[in-house]
């Protein structure tokens, strides 16, 4: 059984803000493949360019054109639309195909075979600003070509036929063309590879848009409304390293003086919702567990009981995760080799050699101890029946510190010995049916799953990506790589076929 969440209407929210941050969030976790996509196709633009380049070279020469018009016997170049037009036919005229059958001509004489078409599309005419001088530039993909075109073509302008096709112009040829030794730039070399980065960034925008399609990750608190078959008790923010790293060295999540208001607010809301399960229906042992590792469940233990603890209540966590604890070092409190639960359990110490205050934030603890390859058995014992019912007496409240409930079978084993179960989901990190199956296998040991704590959120800026996840939400990590020597369970393996969507009332 479980805590459901009520029936009420989806959060209001602006769909395109919401979107936009689901992006970001989305795109800081894929940046890789976006950026990998990028310079791959940077990579095939830049060789597409150098298969296609073909080298061509330039010859040019400088032409100036002036309009002798006579008017009442008076030669004039006043009339501007006039001038324009004499400039504009003859520009047309120079790439005709009768001055290209000139150019043929002479080339021919040189023993040079082309055809007109390769004389009039090399031809190109440029005007100088708003003056009167027109560069005419040859192009061919042989430098000797382009030379001999350009200086053919220059002979052709000079000849007196030539002339009298346009007896109102004056043709002067300023500049002579020089035989080109350089090749010309190719455009292609930087437009390939710049059409590739732009293909690339388009293609990795929409890897990160369809995979943002098909999440199924809490990407929102109306996503857990909507989705998760629990109440949401609290909203934590993200707090990014930097920021923790300029709180005079403290760089725990720990709630201290330094730590920023909302981040000790929203904590302090969790707490509201805990004592008012304690008043209404006397609940002191809790359960606090998630789905996959990596979601913050003992920083988000530690610090509820840090702020119960300045309610002046007695509080105890107790470190379940005797695979891969962490508990001792959000406290900074020796190794784990040191007597703990497990010893404790395997009956190699008493609870006073376990048991241990720290006194900075008024909170008792128990650490894993070392690690071992039974805990779910140790954890499933009389002895943890007998030590949890001999903390029951002495303390306000207990913490129950697991290993994530969906991986491994601790959490289910630790059921029986707590009143109820609360869940900690972190944004934008595991799926929405993961996080339902897992409450269905706590649900399916009679602990009542009161409600979730939807970690490490960031609502305006977007999520920090890039989590390191251990294996396909589990813990690939749980085992060889962190040195522990044998291979840790699985979890429970337990496949709800259908999870509840039924709201409180």
């Amino acid at each position: 059984m479980y805590e459901q969440t009520h029936g009420s209407p989806s959060l209001p929210s602006t769909n395109g803000t919401t979107s936009l941050l689901k992006f970001i969030r989305q795109t800081k976790k894929l940046w890789w493949a976006a950026a990998a996509l990028t310079v791959l196709m940077g990579i095939l633009g830049f060789v597409l360019a150098l298969l296609t380049d073909s080298p061509t070279y330039t010859s040019k020469m400088l032409l100036s054109l002036n309009l002798t018009i006579s008017q009442n016997g008076i030669s004039t170049n006043s009339d501007t639309a006039l001038v324009q037009w004499y400039g504009e036919s003859y520009r047309v005229f120079l790439t005709s195909n009768k001055v290209a059958d000139k150019v043929l001509e002479q080339l021919n004489e040189e023993n040079l075979v082309l055809e007109r078409k390769d004389i009039t599309d090399s031809i190109s005419l440029k005007q100088m600003g708003s003056t009167n001088m027109i560069e005419l530039i040859v192009t061919a993909e042989d430098p000797n070509y382009s030379f001999r075109i350009a200086d053919a073509l220059a002979n052709v302008v000079a000849q007196p036929e030539m002339k009298q096709s346009f007896p109102n112009i004056q043709v002067n040829i300023i500049d002579r063309p020089e035989y080109p030794t350089l090749r010309d730039p190719s455009s292609d070399k930087l437009l390939y590879p710049l059409l590739g980065i732009l293909l690339g960034l388009g293609l990795g925008a929409l890897v990160i848009w369809v995979s943002m399609f098909f999440s199924r990750t809490i990407q929102s608190e109306t996503d857990i409304y909507n989705s998760v078959s629990t109440k949401l008790f609290a909203s934590i923010p993200y707090e990014e390293r930097k920021r923790r790293l300029r709180k005079k060295g403290d760089v725990s999540m720990l709630i201290t003086p330094a730590s920023d208001f909302s981040y000790i607010e929203a904590y302090k809301s969790l707490r509201v919702k805990v004592e008012s399960l304690s008043a209404s229906r006397h609940y002191k042992k809790f359960l606090i567990t998630s789905a996959a590792a990596d979601e913050g469940k003992s920083t988000v233990i530690s610090n509820l009981a840090i702020v119960l603890a300045q309610k002046e209540k007695n509080v105890l966590i107790v470190d379940c995760d005797m695979r891969k604890p962490t508990i001792q070092s959000l406290f900074s409190l020796p190794g784990k080799d040191i007597a703990g639960l497990s010893t404790l359990l395997r009956g190699e110490c008493q609870v006073g050699d376990v048991l241990r205050r720290n006194e900075k934030f008024g909170v008792s603890i128990v650490t894993s101890g070392p690690c071992v390859d039974d805990a779910a058995e140790l954890l499933d014992s009389d002895a943890m029946r007998a030590f949890v019912a001999a903390m029951e007496e002495r303390f306000d409240y207990i913490l129950l510190d697991t290993p994530p409930a969906h991986v491994v079978s601790d959490a289910t084993a630790l059921a029986k010995y707590a009143d109820a179960a609360i869940l900690v989901i972190r944004q934008d990190f595991c799926s929405m049916d993961i996080i339902n199956r897992t409450i269905d296998d706590i649900g399916s040991q009679n602990l009542p799953v009161v409600g979730c704590v939807f970690n490490k959120t960031e609502k305006s800026r977007g999520m920090v990506g890039g989590y390191k996840r251990y294996g396909r939400y589990g813990y690939a990590r749980y085992g060889y790589s962190n040195g522990y020597g044998y291979k840790y369970e699985q979890g429970s393996g337990k496949t709800s076929s259908s999870v509840s969507r039924s709201r409180r009332k």
